[in-house]
């Protein structure tokens, strides 16, 4: 929310332009940061602040969606660690006044959207109410093994091909068994495959 009713929206928008891109953010003493262990909402709720180190965040998009003086309504694009009521703060520093946030709805976090989400009390009558987990990790790469490979992961341990090393790494990946079937989540390293975690391969 702004309190200025002389805004006019071809100023916010120029405004908003300044904020796409990477960006410096300074994190918010309400924030679950640690500091020499101490969460910061802890040192903020005693009344006391520090100096924090600024980070880069990515605004990938920033538009403006409604505009009723004082209020506005913009919709952001960004990066994970974001803080967005930071962010509104310093947008209306940008415009030469005060701002804070009287309603936040996140709409998206990586493949779900707010269209697939359901009230709790909705979920007794709604026919497609989870995915699997398969479906859930579908950016992450997936490979399926071979019955020789597929035996050394389930007993935990690491997979070493040439063929793999091409694999970018630090990749998160899904591992398959040979039908096909999703069992763990690996990590491409230098060498190899490492495990993460196994999931139950009954249910795979």
């Amino acid at each position: 929310m702004l309190r200025h009713f002389s805004l006019d929206e071809d100023k916010i928008r120029t405004v908003l332009e300044r904020f796409k891109g990477t960006i410096k953010q300074t994190p918010p003493m309400y924030s679950a940061i640690k500091v020499s262990g101490m969460p910061l909402y802890k040192l903020a709720r005693k009344g006391i602040e520090i100096e924090r180190p600024y980070k880069f965040i990515n605004i990938y998009e920033i538009k403006l969606a409604g505009f009723i003086p004082p209020f506005l309504e913009i919709r952001v694009s960004c990066s994970k660690g974001t803080y967005i009521r930071t962010l509104c703060d310093n947008i209306g520093t940008a415009l030469g006044m005060g701002a804070h946030v009287t309603d936040l709805k996140r709409t998206k976090t990586g493949d779900f959207g707010i269209e697939d989400s359901a009230d709790i009390s909705e979920l007794p009558g709604k026919e497609i109410s989870l995915c699997s987990i398969d479906t859930a990790l579908k950016r992450f790469k997936d490979v399926v093994l071979a019955q020789r490979d597929f035996l050394r992961v389930i007993k935990g341990m690491m997979i070493i091909r040439d063929d793999l090393l091409e694999l970018p790494l630090n990749s998160y990946l899904r591992l398959k068994s040979p039908d096909g079937k999703m069992f763990a989540i690996g990590k491409a390293t230098e060498t190899g495959i490492k495990i993460e975690r196994l999931l139950n391969i009954h249910d795979a």
